[in-house]
């Protein structure tokens, strides 16, 4: 029973400390508290912003082909979409011979 008594004593001081330093402090306690969140989400941003940039790069260069070969830019549609049904077919007749 003595080490719950230690714990439970350990996290009464713990919140007494951080509750007087926010009575103390409240607007240096926010700023630690939201920091981590804060750079959690300038960092989200960031990634969004790189995803963005190269998915309308890869746009742009989606419909330039698309403008100077349209033949061969559906062709290859065609074709990669046909690839892609296909494995997803072999997938799930893979699966149910395993099942069974």
């Amino acid at each position: 029973m003595a080490p719950a008594t230690r714990l439970a004593a350990k996290a009464y001081g713990i919140l007494e400390r951080d509750l007087q330093f926010l009575l103390d402090n409240p607007g240096q306690y926010m700023v630690a508290t939201f920091s981590p969140a804060t750079a959690y989400l300038a960092s989200v941003a960031g990634s969004a912003e790189i995803m963005v940039t190269a998915s309308y790069a890869t746009l742009a260069d989606v419909v330039t082909l698309i403008k100077d070969q349209p033949s061969m830019a559906f062709k290859a549609l065609y074709h990669n979409t046909l690839s892609a049904m296909l494995d997803g077919y072999s997938d799930a007749v893979s699966s149910l011979l395993v099942m069974t």
